[in-house]
């Protein structure tokens, strides 16, 4: 979904321009993911030249991005397979004091990794080090008794130590396959094991040119759930990341628990970091999808359209799309989602506040036919910065900026106009009707 939003706003071929010609990346700017999660955007960023920055508060997260963006070590293979037959050789490695092990993992199985953990240790090259750990890390589930990466219950699986030496190997070999060559030329790609709502505009050291992310959901997915485990077997504390993952469901069910303004709240704090690191008139695709919180849909685009209002971020395109019923979330009964909108926003330059002004508009005496009554409201919607419409038998009632109350006397549908700072008047409609005036230019 990243890859093919980000390639429609860069353009084909690295060409920060879409179909319509208009810029992608702003010149100068790197594309930017505050939620970063396994570093698609930062992947795909990468290959269409332009550097990136990423953040997430998920380790794992943060090691699966980083080593997806490095070019990887000319000798991988060959330390691999040396790190697994050092690793058989190791008998009685110290396994590491995580809550429940011999509920979630066989004692054959705690003693496999705990081995790989310590020959991974022997490793020179920190890179390798990562890649190794990703590459256990993403064994862990299958080797516990854990159902699945999507559901969280213990079940009996017919799996062994050798199970975990093998599938580590074959998940060495398929990095030394897919990552990036050891001599690959790629752009620079800064990535933060951080909580977002924490960084501070001077951490971040070039400014931003594109924002493609997709935050996640109140209540509809939990991932520090899903890599429960393997942070614990890495040494990272899943319950910090627990305590501070945007919309975890722990934060819904608990006393005094939070509510979908403090997810507007949060996102707002978002914003607030992207209005100062964000060249003017440069984009943020937001992928977001509705949630369900004590039985109430919750819209999470109207949220963000909140959250972005004081930042200096308009809406420029909402696009829906289908999600495939193959996908899963940890709560089905709270979050079983059918589409998702691709909510594009503009960072526009900062304005002085305008001061605003009601305005009265009053209609002609005769009887209005039903188009003419369409019309008048087009001719409404004309009024530059219009809001707060509201409409009587009698009148309709406007908030204009105030340097916009010299249109009024243009408008062809209304007899006269009434403002709150005292001006009133007849439109040029209204005088030429009455005679008082005899030409119209």
């Amino acid at each position: 979904m990243r890859v093919e939003r980000l390639r429609r706003f860069c353009g084909p071929d690295g060409l920060a321009v879409d179909k319509e010609g208009n810029i992608g990346v702003a010149d100068g700017g790197v594309v930017f993911d505050p939620f970063c999660g396994s570093g698609t955007t930062l992947i795909e960023a990468q290959s269409l030249g332009f550097p990136s920055v990423g953040i997430d508060l998920n380790p794992i997260a943060i090691l699966i991005s980083k080593v997806a963006t490095t070019p990887q070590p000319i000798d991988l293979q060959t330390c691999a397979t040396r790190c697994v037959l050092f690793a058989k050789t190791i008998k009685n490695p110290r396994i590491t004091d995580i809550p429940n092990l011999d509920h979630w993992f066989k004692k054959s199985i705690q003693k496999a990794i705990a081995a790989i953990l310590v020959s991974i240790e022997n490793e020179v090259s920190d890179h390798t080090r990562e890649i190794f750990r990703l590459a256990l890390s993403s064994t862990i589930v299958r080797v516990s008794n854990q159902d699945s990466n999507t559901r969280y219950a213990a079940i009996k699986k017919d799996v062994s130590a050798s199970d975990v030496f093998e599938l580590f190997s074959k998940a060495c070999s398929r990095y030394v396959n897919t990552l990036p060559a050891p001599n690959a030329d790629l752009p620079e790609s800064n990535i933060y094991c951080r909580d977002v709502l924490g960084i501070g505009k001077e951490e971040i050291i070039r400014p931003v040119g594109l924002v493609v992310c997709s935050p996640p959901y109140p209540n509809a997915y939990e991932y520090w759930l899903y890599h429960k485990y393997r942070m614990w077997w890495l040494g990272y504390d899943p319950l910090y990341v627990k305590d501070r993952e945007i919309g975890a469901r722990p934060h819904y069910f608990k006393k005094n628990h939070q509510t979908p303004e403090d997810f507007r709240d949060q996102m707002a704090d978002v914003f607030s970091l992207l209005k100062e690191l964000c060249i003017d008139n440069s984009y943020a695709c937001f992928v977001i999808g509705d949630s369900k919180i004590h039985g109430e849909i919750i819209d999470n685009t109207e949220l963000l359209r909140d959250a972005a209002a004081d930042s200096n971020f308009e809406i420029i395109s909402i696009m829906s799309r289908d999600i495939a019923l193959s996908r899963k979330a940890f709560n089905l009964s709270n979050s079983r989602l059918k589409t998702e909108n691709v909510v594009v926003f503009q960072k526009r330059r900062s304005r002085r506040k305008q001061i605003s002004s009601s305005v009265t508009l009053h209609w002609h005496s005769y009887r209005y036919l039903p188009y003419e009554k369409r019309f008048a409201f087009r001719e409404i919607a004309t009024l530059p910065g219009i809001r707060q419409v509201s409409l009587t038998r009698r009148n309709v009632s406007v908030v204009l900026p105030h340097n916009a109350v010299n249109k009024l006397n243009n408008l062809v549908y209304f007899s006269n106009y009434e403002v709150s700072t005292g001006e009133h008047g007849q439109t040029l409609q209204a005088k030429l009707e009455n005679g008082s005036v005899k030409k119209w230019y």
